[in-house]
């Protein structure tokens, strides 16, 4: 298999910045990490366009949509549609080699389809995060019915079409794999579990260069993308108890989102009285400032409502911080004891263990020191090195 093409096309620009999730990051480490490919290929839109030098990315070759998709589920179904015709370029001369798709959404999905269909000597592999609930059972943190409901005919969709065309299905994580077997109904053998890592001596050089700053400007830091179901709202609200025992507290919230759900953020912090506690950093892609901020903080926290993985605290505990997190039942099994676990929307109980991580430093060192051994497991350059392994089977 000597080409392979990364379909990426779920990135979209807040304000004049390109945000990326923790699928995006794996995607991004998967590309620099391996070398069983003599050419690497991205198909992206113009907005994803953007981010290979930001991101010091050099592929072979780059294949652009001509769309710059936003957020909102029109804009989102017209990516899917046009996602669907692929470059004539790409379409012409990739007739051998893997196509692999960065999450299971149409926009991904359907190009992948039409690059891999009638090609026998093409082989798809489907990366898939997060298998979804039913809308009417769960509210994925204060979402829209509406846009509970088209997000998941989306993901239904794309997650059938992935079912009956991908080669192998790429599950991160088991907790993924077994709502694959139990919801989608995937046969066992179409499926291999992968892992979400860190740039461990890159993080390590951060944590080292910068040993004398560690915790000193922030009490608790928050990253990830900014919307009802990572948790936004209960962020507020747990950051606005913990102002009420320490006035002074700071915290640092780096990631993008839809204007209206940021702005909602910052509406409530005005509310609560808290707004000059809190900094809106926006989405930070610099792998450096990443980190220096991450450093520059005592607590991690993640009060979110879904997660397939949350690479987020995997990088928190490389840095040297002690996570609180909501308790889902996809990420138990994956970070075990290794972090604080909080009861889903359990405000007070939240904010009293952020409280207690940040004043008593010999019970967050008993976090730091359970971290720093579970990312040992978890370097990128291993992950990548086993991701292709399938396609043997």
């Amino acid at each position: 298999m000597s080409k392979i093409v990364f379909i990426q096309n779920g990135l979209v620009k807040v304000g004049d910045r390109v945000g990326i999730s923790g699928g995006d990051v794996r995607l991004f480490e998967i590309f620099k990490n391996t070398q069983k490919f003599s050419e690497k290929q991205f198909l992206v839109t113009k907005t994803g366009n953007e981010m290979f030098d930001e991101l010091n990315l050099e592929p072979d070759k780059v294949h652009v949509l001509d769309i710059e998709p936003k957020s909102g589920i029109a804009s989102q179904l017209l990516l899917s549609i046009k996602s669907f015709f692929v470059p004539k370029e790409l379409k012409k001369d990739f007739k051998e080699g893997v196509v692999y798709s960065s999450c299971e959404h149409l926009y991904d999905v359907l190009p992948s389809i039409r690059l891999s269909l009638f090609n026998p000597k093409v082989k798809w592999l489907a990366v898939y995060h997060w298998v979804e609930d039913f809308p009417w059972k769960e509210k994925r943190g204060g979402t829209s019915a509406l846009k509970r409901y088209a997000y998941w005919l989306n993901r239904w969709v794309a997650g059938f079409l992935i079912k009956i065309f991908a080669y192998r299905i790429l599950a991160v994580s088991e907790p993924t794999k077994q709502k694959l077997l139990d919801i989608k109904k995937v046969p066992e053998k179409k499926i291999d579990t992968v892992l979400c890592g860190v740039e461990i001596d890159g993080v390590e050089r951060i944590r080292q260069e910068f040993k004398n700053q560690a915790g000193g400007k922030y009490d608790a830091a928050f990253l990830k993308r900014l919307s009802p179901g990572k948790g936004i709202y209960d962020l507020m609200k747990i950051w606005n108890q913990v102002c009420k025992t320490k006035p002074n507290a700071k915290l640092a919230v780096m990631g993008e989102g839809a204007p209206s759900d940021v702005e909602k953020m910052k509406q409530m912090s005005k509310d609560f009285g808290i707004y000059d506690n809190i900094d809106f950093l926006g989405p930070v892609l610099d792998f450096d400032e990443k980190f220096k901020i991450l450093n520059s903080s005592k607590v991690f926290l993640l009060p979110t409502h879904e997660e397939n993985w949350a690479i987020v605290i995997g990088e928190a505990m490389a840095i040297g911080l002690p996570v609180v997190v909501t308790r889902l039942k996809e990420i138990t099994p994956i970070w075990l004891d290794s972090v604080s676990w909080v009861e889903r929307s359990n405000i007070n109980h939240f904010a009293s263990e952020v409280i207690k991580l940040v004043d008593d430093r010999n019970y967050a060192q008993g976090f730091i020191d359970l971290g720093f051994e579970k990312i040992k497991e978890l370097d990128w350059s291993v992950i990548a090195s086993k991701e292709f392994d399938g396609l043997q089977k």
